[in-house]
């Protein structure tokens, strides 16, 4: 531990005593942990709607690799192959939809590919098979790597405490580590463990193993070569996952940058060109790598599957990247606020300005210095180096610098993209996280001489940012539950599961008891399920909900029909085809009830 220099202020009085880390601390920790294993298995884990972990896209890449191919073992839809353009997300929305499930593959010469990197299914689930016999859920994979992440930031925040702010007492310390834990935007992304968020989450977990091996190699001088090449060889990895990282690598620079300033002449010179080849080697050769798997898949090394995607939207139609995209999505990302509702999952999607030409989607983005406020504390790790003599300082400077271009570089690279996805966030979030965190221990150690009263107002200040940063991460990562479980309930029916499609549209319909479409769904499930006695409840409460719609009122007349009550039917019949005058099958269906009724 590096002991605090002369003129250094005095400890404030500390949150909690010493003797007391193991439980702050332990308990932030759980806490994030617990976090994660929620959100994947609860909501998470209403994505797969097949039984089998071997069916799913991750598990048939590994099936692939271990045939000797690149491409997923699966069987391409004849359909699919005879379309004149499967990329047309009109004609390929059957293929991309349930039992099929083929949305986000990349199709290219008659095979399907998994888009970015393997690493996912090289690190964990081909060695789990292996090891094992059985496959494992793809949601796991996304569990562990966020877990790994988590607990390489914490180990980070632990060693700059231990280092530079040892007068930081027990709750504070919790108070960052939670923040690292479960205020990144990371749960929210294990709400959707699909085929984006598997991959972002290993990036995330490799990001942050990076980071932590950065700033071993930053205090250790006799090691600083091999934990530079290890923050290397780790990054890369999470590049192979995400290539969207690339630019972030520039963080690596960061040992070799000090050293050749260190002005020692030759020496320095010579320390700072291997620090240069061990921080460009390890993540040279990945990228070679990862350039000949391109090339053996899609004959371009560049070519990641992007432009062969089977989307809602045509990749070609509009520039992926443009400086046109960058001050929306910086608005979306940084300001717009989420809407708060008086229910679970109480927040709501922001209200966002209109797209600008050639931006395809938003998918649930927030803007984080309105939902996420304790990240503004990371101005404040401007100040982390204050009071120290510039030797002292120089390693947690050159760390904070490297944190710095790892959020930056990755920030901007997603701004420029013509989509605005929740998912994206958990991307650059953490490393702004992580700069917070480190904010909030220099404001503790500058605020050390402050009145007490000065004190208490700073830390209910950053003590309420935090909370709400949290809370919001907690409730954000519910935000597709109803949803999510709707979408199962449609694949269950898919397959002819009618009392699992029940359950999803009744915890659909319970969580937005407002949305006529999850009660219709219900009403229509248990319908099918000879229920129409309690379908004909919900069938109303839809047609209250949406009083113009015919859809409704059609499926609420053959409730009733089933019934005995025709006369009711009727009735809803001729509304339906009121409402809606070219209900063909409306018409059919009031002309066979008339004619029966004769």
């Amino acid at each position: 531990m590096l002991p605090l220099v002369s003129g250094d202020p005095p400890a404030p009085p500390p949150i909690g005593g010493r003797r007391w880390d193991w439980l702050w601390i332990g308990a932030a920790s759980l806490f994030s942990i617990g976090l994660i294993l929620l959100v994947v298995e609860t909501v998470g884990a209403t994505l797969e709607w097949k039984p089998d972990p071997a069916t799913t896209n991750f598990n048939l890449l590994v099936q692939g690799f271990r045939d000797g191919h690149l491409y997923l073992k699966i069987d391409v839809p004849a359909g699919l192959k005879a379309l004149p353009d499967p990329y047309n997300p009109t004609a390929n929305a059957k293929f991309r939809s349930y039992p099929y499930s083929l949305h986000d593959l990349s199709f290219f010469r008659g095979r399907l590919y998994l888009y970015y990197g393997p690493v996912a299914s090289l690190i964990v689930l081909w060695p789990w098979v292996a090891l094992t016999g059985h496959f494992l859920f793809p949601r796991h994979a996304a569990e562990l790597f966020s877990i790994i992440g988590f607990l390489a930031a914490l180990d980070i925040v632990l060693s700059a405490r231990r280092r530079y702010f040892s007068e930081i007492g027990s709750g504070v310390a919790a108070a960052a580590a939670l923040a690292v834990g479960a205020a990144t935007g990371v749960p929210i992304l294990l709400q959707r463990p699909g085929v984006c968020e598997v991959p972002i989450a290993c990036s995330y977990g490799f990001a942050m193993l990076a980071l932590a091996a950065l700033w071993r190699g930053l205090h250790d001088p006799r090691l600083r070569w091999r934990w530079t090449a290890a923050a290397s060889l780790a990054f890369g990895l999470a590049v192979a996952s995400r290539p969207s990282q690339l630019f972030g690598a520039v963080m690596l620079l960061v040992p070799a940058a000090l050293a050749w300033r260190s002005g020692r002449g030759a020496a320095a010179g010579r320390e700072a060109a291997a620090l240069l080849v061990a921080a460009v080697l390890p993540i040279g050769l990945i990228g070679l790598g990862l350039a000949a798997y391109n090339v053996a898949r899609f004959e371009d090394p560049l070519e990641f599957g992007q432009h062969y995607q089977m989307s809602m939207f045509q990749i070609v139609l509009a520039p992926t990247f443009s400086l046109s995209y960058l001050l929306y999505n910086l608005r979306i990302y940084f300001l717009e606020p989420v809407a708060l509702i008086g229910r679970y999952p109480f927040v709501r999607d922001i209200a966002p300005p209109p797209l600008p030409s050639g931006h395809t989607l938003l998918e649930s983005p927030y803007g984080i210095l309105s939902n996420v406020p304790f990240a503004a504390l990371a101005l404040a790790a401007l100040f982390a180096g204050r009071g120290r003599p510039k030797e002292q300082s120089r390693p947690l400077r050159g760390f904070l610098a490297g944190t710095a271009l790892l959020f930056g570089a990755c920030a901007l690279t997603l701004c420029l993209y013509w989509g605005g996805c929740e998912r994206y966030e958990a991307e650059f979030l953490p490393a702004l996280i992580l700069l917070a965190a480190i904010g909030l221990f220099a404001v503790e150690r500058q605020l050390a001489n402050a009145a007490p009263a000065r004190r208490r107002a700073a830390r209910i200040v950053w003590g309420t940012l935090l909370a709400w940063s949290v809370a919001f991460n907690g409730f954000a990562a519910f935000q597709h539950d109803a949803p999510q479980h709707f979408d199962h309930g449609h694949a269950m029916l898919v397959v002819h599961d009618v009392p699992t499609a029940i359950r999803d549209f009744e915890r659909a319909a319970s969580i937005e008891p407002g949305n006529a479409l999850f009660q219709n769904d219900l009403g229509v499930a248990l319908y099918a399920a000879g229920r129409s006695a309690e379908a004909i409840r919900y069938l109303q409460r839809a047609v209250a909900l949406e009083p113009r719609s015919a859809l409704e009122r059609f499926n609420l007349a053959k409730a009733e029909e089933s019934l005995g009550r025709k006369a009711a039917a009727l009735a809803s019949l001729d509304r339906a085809i009121e409402l809606a005058p070219n209900f063909t099958t409306a018409r059919e269906e009031r002309q066979r009830l008339r004619t029966g009724a004769q």
